[in-house]
């Protein structure tokens, strides 16, 4: 079993994402999504699958390589505290969406998502500017000066 590394900067169960005005429940797939990748487990479901990567030669740490038909959306560490989130290569659609703001709750205190505008995908920052999505985004912690660096 994996134990998993700082689970005090992982967010609470019940969390809610995205800017104020566009906030919904999370879906009961992206819920357990979250607490396989929180747990340290393997899962699949319909078209969504968690696989922990062990010692990853990439990365230098386990690693949750998140997939949404098939294609790479995440990648979560939890000992350094960093979480790669990308559209698949281009696939921006309302599930990826959704299954990208699910992971952004993995960092808490900080109301990041990504949202879509007159046709055009943005990233709603934790000062709640939004700019343009470039179909990736690293956010990791700095553990020198205690802050997520977005």
């Amino acid at each position: 079993m994996l134990i998993l590394c700082k689970v005090d900067r992982v967010a609470d169960w019940g969390s809610h994402y995205g800017s104020s005005s566009a906030r919904h429940a999370m879906r009961k797939i992206e819920e357990q999504m979250l607490h396989a990748i929180r747990q340290g487990k393997t899962w699949r479901s319909g078209n969504t699958s968690v696989d922990w990567c062990e010692h990853s030669p990439t990365f230098g740490g386990s690693q949750a390589i998140i997939r949404l038909h098939g294609n790479r959306i995440g990648i979560y560490q939890p000992s350094s505290g960093t979480l790669n989130i990308s559209d698949g290569e281009g696939w921006r659609t309302p599930t990826t969406k959704s299954r990208l703001n699910a992971l952004l709750t993995l960092i808490p205190g900080l109301r990041l998502a990504v949202f879509q505008w007159k046709g055009e995908w943005k990233f709603q920052r934790h000062d709640g500017t939004a700019e343009p999505w470039q179909g990736w985004r690293v956010i990791e912690f700095d553990s020198y000066s205690a802050q997520w660096n977005v």
